[in-house]
């Protein structure tokens, strides 16, 4: 089986939203075994566009039930966890270091791409972890007809989709007469992208410093 993986993390001061997608080729294998960050909680899972129920083992994997990929080639289909972690809280003084630990793979993963949406005020330095910060963009070669970027507009439709898929899951789950948690993703912030090149059954995880970063808001995570 190979998988390559791009995730989506974003900061809502003391609430962490992450998006982890898994391209996955498989032949034989029952479950995709992932190993998730403590105390964190998965939202919804789907493989290949339809919601599945993850399971445990008795070594605390989590087990994503999979299909077989198809053709002779082994086409690749998506296998897409929302989850959230609650521990990070910035310090009132508005700067430290934070550590993103991210989900790690019983199977070789070949590519990981990270994108962390984080609050614009921010300033951000010293990055560390197996995943390495990426360049930024370069500049369009015709100003007439500018690249896609990741700037406010891309990540306020990103995250406009990523609401409106885990409403739907969650309204779809919950039981009769009881009111889904309601979860708020923010729309714009200033995006890291971290890559990697062959993960191999290792922990993943990305530090930075951080420093003018506004105090805890209500209202973020109601």
């Amino acid at each position: 089986m190979r998988t390559s993986r791009h995730s989506k993390s974003r900061e809502v001061y003391s609430v962490r939203i992450t998006r982890a997608v898994y391209n996955v080729r498989n032949k034989r294998n029952q479950f995709l075994r992932i190993k998730m960050p403590a105390k964190t909680e998965i939202w919804s899972a789907s493989v290949s566009g339809k919601a599945v129920r993850p399971a445990a083992d008795e070594e605390g994997m989590t087990l994503v039930p999979l299909v077989r990929s198809r053709g002779q080639h082994l086409a690749a289909f998506p296998v897409e966890i929302v989850y959230i972690d609650k521990r990070f809280e910035p310090p009132k003084n508005g700067k430290g270091r934070i550590r993103i630990d991210l989900p790690s793979c019983a199977q070789p993963i070949m590519y990981v791409k990270c994108n962390v949406y984080l609050p614009k005020d921010g300033r951000y330095s010293a990055f560390s972890g197996p995943l390495k910060l990426a360049p930024p963009p370069a500049p369009p070669r015709r100003p007439h007809a500018p690249a896609p970027s990741a700037g406010p507009g891309n990540v306020q439709k990103e995250a406009a989709r990523i609401q409106q898929a885990v409403d739907n899951r969650l309204r779809r789950a919950a039981p009769a007469g009881v009111t889904p948690i309601k979860v708020t993703l923010p729309t714009s912030g200033t995006v890291k992208e971290f890559k990697k090149v062959l993960a191999l059954d290792e922990a993943l995880w990305i530090e930075m410093d951080y420093t003018h970063w506004p105090g805890y808001k209500k209202g973020w995570f109601d």
